[in-house]
């Protein structure tokens, strides 16, 4: 199929009601995607919140991928007080978010009294 009369219109420039067809259809997009854009980050929630005010916060390692730990009050002095007494994976990723949450270690005890 000829297509007649094709590589003359490309050759023309547009007209000034094409050209501003054309701008107007960019700037839309471009609004339309800062809109998106703005309303995804305002309403996204964090995975995991914030460790603090005696709430331990922590996204680890699980069997499909990132799993959220979230403790508070008695269930999270729990957890300090047994990944304290840990030194793996899990643990040196929650000890620093115990502090954070204002759970400090536990006083280490020396048996001879001295040290």
């Amino acid at each position: 199929m000829v297509l007649v009369g094709h590589s003359q219109r490309l050759a023309e420039p547009l007209t000034r009601r094409q050209r501003r067809g054309l701008i107007g259809c960019a700037l839309g997009v471009v609004v339309a995607a800062v809109v998106v854009i703005a309303v995804v980050l305002t309403t996204s929630k964090g995975v995991v919140p914030l460790s603090g005010h005696g709430c331990v916060s922590v996204l680890a390692a699980g069997a499909t991928g990132g799993e959220p730990l979230h403790e508070c009050g008695a269930a999270a002095r729990a957890l300090c007080r047994t990944e304290y007494a840990h030194h793996d994976q899990l643990a040196r990723a929650v000890q620093p978010q115990c502090r954070l949450a204002g759970i400090a270690p536990p006083k280490q005890t020396n048996a001879s009294g001295s040290r």
